[in-house]
């Protein structure tokens, strides 16, 4: 079994680590599917370290909107159905884990409805559009534009970004 070491440091009897950098932390250790144990341990003024405390977490992904498949590309796929009334499912592949923007856009440019923005994990991924902008009103017919943007999860450095036009009939 392989172990993972992070060092902080106390004060004050107290230690806190970020949720940002404790999920960087566990990416980098590119973890596959599987429950994990993890201990938070101190080291006494003789040199002994003892368990503080032990606990476990899972890396199964639950998500229901989620496929266990790892591509090997980052991709948006073309809406389904297209043209559609009144729902249409926006499928888009993950290579590497990243902050991910998926926005719908009006023919003029204007920004209809975030549909996802996020840490994301790499695999196949599924959203439903229900043809409504972020105030739930149902959109006229017309062209709308799906636009994603994949960000690399450390650096914030752009790993993708496609656009992918859809058409809605009423």
């Amino acid at each position: 079994m392989d172990t993972l070491f992070i060092e902080v440091s106390v004060s004050e009897n107290r230690v806190s680590i970020s949720k940002h950098d404790l999920l960087n932390m566990l990416v980098e250790a590119n973890l596959s599917e599987g429950v994990f144990e993890w201990d938070v341990t101190g080291t006494l003024s003789t040199g002994e370290m003892v368990a503080v405390a032990s606990h476990s977490f899972s890396t199964v992904m639950d998500d229901p909107n989620y496929e266990s498949i790892l591509p090997d590309r980052y991709w948006l796929y073309h809406n389904y159905p297209n043209p559609f009334n009144p729902v249409t499912m926006i499928s888009y592949d993950l290579k590497a884990w990243s902050r991910v923007t998926l926005q719908v856009f009006d023919i003029m440019g204007r920004s209809i409805m975030t549909l996802e923005n996020g840490l994301k994990a790499p695999g196949r991924h599924h959203v439903q559009w229900y043809g409504r902008d972020t105030r739930g009103l149902q959109m006229a017919s017309g062209v709308y534009f799906c636009h994603i943007v994949a960000q690399d999860h450390i650096t914030g450095k752009q790993a993708y970004t496609h656009t992918e036009k859809m058409m809605i009939v009423k």
